[in-house]
C-alpha cells in the first residue's frame, strides 16, 4: 500500500510549542535506502519519500570520501559507500522540500561515522562539515537553545552528535594568535553528543536542555525474542514521555535495533527482521492508547504499517474538528467544517464541482472519527462555485433541504480558498440573478 502523504502536517500545529512538546516521526539511519547489505539497510523509502510521508527527524551518518576534497558522504558502519552526497543529496533534498512546504521543519541529527573518528580526526570532520553547512547557513537553525516550531518553520534544526574540535594554525606574523584552519559554525546546534547513552536508555542535560534517549540497539534481549526490543525498551520510553511529570524533557526513542545480540550468531536478525516485529507492536500500541506527546521517534522501515506515521502525526492535534476538510477513513465520508459544524459532502460529483481534481486528501491529517448528528449539520447538497460576471469575488453555493433558495456565501480570501481546496469549476452567472440566492455570512479560515 502506498504511504499516505503528509507534506504539510506541521502547518496545523501551534507554532508556540517547543519542539520537545511534539510527537515527531523520524527515521534511524535515514540515508541507508541505497544499501544492498541487509545488515546495513534500515530504510526502504528515499529521503524525499520519507519527508513526503511526514517524517520530520532524520538521522544522518557521514564519512570522508577517497579524495581530500571536503565532500562528506552518507555511511552506515560497514557500508560506507551508499553513494549519497551530504550537500547534494541530503541538504539539497531537504531544501527543496522546505521551499515547497515552508510550514514544516526538519530535525537533522548528524554523526561522524568515519573510522577516523577513533583516530583523532574529528577536527577535519568538523571543518569539512562546517564549510558545507555554512554554504546553506540560512536554511539551518544552529542555536543551542530549544526553539519553538514557529522559529524554525522552513529550516533544518541541527541535532549535533559530533564533537566540536578545531584545527589551529599559527598566525601569519610574529606574535599573531593562532587562527582556525577551516571554517567553523557560528553556533553548533542542539548538543546531543555529550552524554549520549551507548546502547542504553538514559537521561542527560546539555546547555540546560534535558534529554532522555533510548537507543538500545545491540543488547535489547537476553535471547532471541525480537519483541523484547519493543516491550523492554521502546514502550517504557513511550510511557515515560507521555507522563505529565516529564513534559520539559526532549525524548528521543529509537525503535530500531540490529541482531548482534538477538541470536547465537552475529546478524541473525537484520534491521528489517527487527522492524517486522517492532513496527506492528508499535502500531498496535498507538491504536490502543490515546494520542499523547511521545517525543521524537526514529524508526526503521515505518512503511511496514502504512498508517503508523499518520498515527504519530495525529498525536499533535487535540481536536480534529478544527480542520476545514476532513475524511472519515473508516467509511470514506468527506466533510467541510464551517459554522462550527461538519457539512457532509454526499457525492463525488459535488466534490468534483468544488475541489481541484488532483486534490490529495492525505495532504492534511486524515482523522478517523464518527460524527454525531449534532456535529454533521445538514448535507451540503448540490455544492458548486460561482462568480458574478465581470467580478473577481468567489462564492460557494449549495442547497439546504427544505429551502426553496440556494445559499450563497462569499469565500472571503485566498487563504480560505486554499484551506478548503476550492479550485473546482467556477460557474459565472449574471449579477441580476443575485436575488435568487439566500445570502449568508462569508466563510473564512484563520
Amino acid at each position: 500500500m502506498q504511504q499516505p502523504s503528509h507534506q504539510k502536517w506541521m502547518h496545523y500545529v501551534d507554532g508556540n510549542k517547543k519542539l520537545f512538546e511534539l510527537t515527531i516521526p523520524g527515521t534511524h539511519d535515514s540515508g541507508t535506502y541505497p544499501s544492498d547489505l541487509e545488515s546495513a539497510k534500515c530504510q526502504g523509502m528515499t529521503l524525499e519519500q520519507q519527508l513526503n510521508a511526514g517524517i520530520r527527524f532524520i538521522d544522518i551518518r557521514l564519512t570522508f570520501g577517497f579524495d581530500d576534497d571536503g565532500v562528506l558522504w552518507v555511511a552506515h558502519g560497514i557500508d560506507s559507500f551508499l553513494g549519497l552526497s551530504f550537500e547534494t543529496d541530503i541538504i539539497g533534498t531537504c531544501k527543496k522540500f522546505l521551499s515547497q512546504n515552508p510550514s514544516e521543519t526538519i530535525l537533522m541529527s548528524i554523526k561522524n561515522e568515519s573510522l577516523t573518528e577513533k583516530w583523532g580526526d574529528n577536527a577535519k570532520f568538523y571543518g569539512d562539515l562546517s564549510a558545507i553547512i555554512n554554504r546553506s547557513k540560512t536554511t539551518f537553525y544552529l542555536k543551542e537553545s530549544m526553539p519553538t516550531l514557529q522559529e524554525v518553520r522552513g529550516k533544518i534544526v541541527l541535532f549535533r552528535r559530533f564533537p566540536v574540535e578545531i584545527n589551529m594554525i599559527p598566525g601569519t606574523k610574529p606574535h599573531d594568535p593562532p587562527r582556525p584552519a577551516t571554517p567553523i559554525l557560528a553556533n553548533n546546534g542542539l548538543n546531543i553528543y555529550n552524554h549520549f547513552p551507548a546502547d542504553e536508555a538514559a537521561p542527560f542535560t546539555n546547555a540546560s536542555i534535558k534529554y532522555y534517549v533510548q537507543d538500545r540497539y545491540f543488547r535489547w534481549s537476553g535471547g532471541s525474542n525480537r519483541s523484547e526490543k519493543f516491550t523492554g525498551w521502546v514502550e517504557p520510553a513511550l510511557n515515560k514521555a507521555a507522563a505529565v511529570t516529564e513534559q520539559d524533557t526532549c525524548y528521543i526513542n529509537f525503535t530500531s535495533a540490529t541482531g548482534r545480540s538477538g541470536g547465537i550468531l552475529p546478524f541473525t536478525s537484520t534491521p528489517m527482521d527487527l522492524a517486522e516485529t517492532v513496527v506492528p507492536l508499535f502500531n498496535n500500541y498507538l491504536s490502543s492508547n490515546p494520542p499523547n506527546r511521545f517525543g521524537i521517534i526514529p524508526m526503521d522501515f515505518p512503511e511496514l504499517k502504512p498508517y503508523l506515521i499518520t498515527q504519530l502525526i495525529h498525536c499533535n492535534y487535540q481536536n480534529p474538528m478544527v480542520f476545514p476538510r476532513l475524511r472519515n477513513r473508516s467509511n470514506g465520508a468527506e466533510y467541510l467544517n464551517f459554522d462550527g459544524k461538519l457539512h457532509h459532502i454526499p457525492s463525488p460529483a459535488i466534490a468534483a464541482n468544488l475541489f481541484k481534481k488532483d486534490w490529495d486528501w492525505q495532504s492534511i491529517p486524515n482523522f478517523n472519527f464518527t460524527p454525531v448528528p449534532a456535529q454533521t449539520g445538514v448535507p451540503l447538497l448540490n455544492g458548486r462555485l460561482l462568480s458574478f460576471s465581470g467580478r473577481p469575488e468567489l462564492y460557494i453555493c449549495y442547497n439546504i433541504a427544505g429551502s426553496s433558495r440556494p445559499v450563497l456565501r462569499h469565500i472571503l480570501n485566498p487563504s480560505t480558498q486554499n484551506a478548503y481546496g476550492l479550485f473546482g469549476t467556477i460557474n459565472p452567472v449574471s449579477e441580476a440573478t443575485k436575488g435568487n440566492y439566500e445570502l449568508q455570512p462569508p466563510i473564512s479560515w484563520q
